[in-house]
């Protein structure tokens, strides 16, 4: 990895030489990035895991804290997952949209209040398009209220040993107190694969059709990279562009998180090549999930609003990014690092880029409205994806990861068991066809829950 990551420095460097860039500048910024290796000064955190052993095979600041933007939903998928393999509800339960649900700001589907869809139909519009008021309606209809739905998730959290985790709604919209980090991050999607093989299909699709309308996966890694098989981005402004991204070739899974984009093409890019150095070194070992050091301090989040949305990213003369929060639909392709006060590009022409040039186009999976047993289906307006919604979420206080460790630890209206868990009233029904169908390319005991957390309940 080292190798790979000087090549990158020193492409950055012949960049800023072509353009007069001072020599002493140039001289600053290869030092910088060198004494920052393995990873570039432009992603904040990143982890390469080796899903079928739960080897870390390379980090960097794995666990700084982290705003996870929509990366949120895969807790949201994890805890529907739990309800339904507790019997408290089933594919073909409803899930019904609310007023709260529809006042979330986009990416967002824009039911009418009141329309109902089934948890299958729900899980593939929260995944795919990432749909913040579904998040929310999943959280609403499967728990009863969407705090007692985050209870679960934290609680969650806890029990899976994402020891510097805390959530406060499904589906990631901006929240100082919604906090993670990469090597959690990799804990909760290798739980997801352990533990739910049967879905790992919902994390794989490229895209939906919804009547006549065609919607993309935001995760274009599943389309431009050769093996890729999931999971899920995210961006808010704070947190700047987020993948947990899995592949899998010849048998073998690996799974990185990379936090802290300037842009989409640089977390692709990053995301890829930090990939495929993975893939050619099969024999290379390192510390598990469990294993790796927990280092004090990376408390305090990041945060890359002014360079991703604000005043610094306009002063550099590239576009703002747009409004829409969780999802990957800000524009700007040419990132840039800090340093100090100056902004730098950092994408040149000059490295091999591991993204094919071809799109891997798949057939998109059909989605409705409807279906769900007991219920009757109200009816719904086109998509509302234009702009923030006039019932925005209230911004907190910021809170340090220190501040909520405690809560997290004792929110327990969610034990973890799964006795007792609210769910859906009405019959149990058969689930409808979907998407997630068996199968997965690891084992199903491809982790035990002691080695993931040695103190979590069995």
């Amino acid at each position: 990895m080292l190798r790979f990551w000087s090549h990158l420095s020193g492409a950055v460097v012949r960049r800023l030489s072509r353009r007069a860039a001072p020599l002493a500048l140039a001289a600053t910024l290869s030092a910088s990035l060198v004494a920052a290796s393995p990873a570039r000064a432009d992603i904040g955190a990143y982890i390469v895991v080796d899903v079928n052993t739960g080897m870390v095979l390379d980090q960097r600041n794995a666990f700084q804290s982290w705003y996870p933007a929509s990366v949120s939903k895969l807790m949201t998928a994890y805890v529907t997952f739990r309800l339904i393999q507790s019997g408290r509800i089933t594919l073909n339960s409803p899930v019904t949209v609310s007023q709260n649900a529809l006042s979330q700001s986009p990416s967002k589907m824009g039911f009418k209040v009141g329309t109902v869809l089934t948890v299958d139909n729900a899980l593939k519009m929260m995944i795919v398009k990432s749909a913040n008021d579904i998040a929310v309606a999943i959280a609403e209809s499967t728990a009863g209220s969407e705090p007692a739905f985050v209870a679960m998730m934290n609680s969650e959290a806890h029990r899976l040993g994402m020891t510097r985790s805390h959530f406060d709604n499904p589906n990631g919209l901006p929240d100082d107190g919604q906090l993670s980090n990469a090597r959690d991050l990799a804990v909760l999607a290798t739980a997801i694969l352990r533990d739910y093989p049967q879905y790992k299909a919902l994390f794989g699709i490229t895209g939906l059709k919804f009547g006549k309308q065609i919607i993309r996966t935001h995760n274009r890694l599943l389309e431009r990279y050769v093996g890729a098989d999931g999971m899920k981005t995210g961006f808010i402004c704070n947190s700047g562009f987020n993948v947990v991204a899995t592949a899998t070739r010849n048998g073998r899974t690996l799974l990185t998180v990379v936090l802290g984009a300037y842009n989409t093409r640089e977390r692709d890019e990053f995301a890829a090549r930090a990939l495929e150095m993975a893939f050619e070194q099969p024999g290379r070992r390192g510390p598990t999930l469990a294993a790796l050091r927990n280092p004090p301090g990376m408390g305090t989040p990041a945060n890359r609003k002014a360079f991703v949305c604000g005043p610094n990213r306009a002063k550099a003369g590239t576009v703002v990014a747009s409004a829409d929060q969780g999802d990957d639909d800000a524009p700007g392709e040419l990132g840039y690092i800090a340093n100090g006060d100056r902004l730098i590009p950092t994408r040149t022409d000059d490295g091999k880029s591991y993204l094919s040039a071809t799109r891997i186009v798949k057939p998109p999976v059909p989605v409705f409205i409807g279906g769900a047993a007991g219920t009757a289906v109200a009816s719904a307006t086109p998509f509302d994806t234009t702009g923030p919604a006039a019932g925005a979420r209230k911004k907190q206080p910021a809170k340090s990861i220190a501040d909520l460790t405690a809560a997290s630890a004792t929110d327990a209206s969610y034990s973890g068991s799964t006795a007792g868990l609210p769910g859906v009233a009405g019959a149990q029904t058969e689930a409808i066809a979907s998407a997630a169908k068996p199968g997965v390319s690891v084992p199903l005991s491809l982790l035990p829950p002691a080695l993931l957390n040695p103190g979590a309940a069995q």
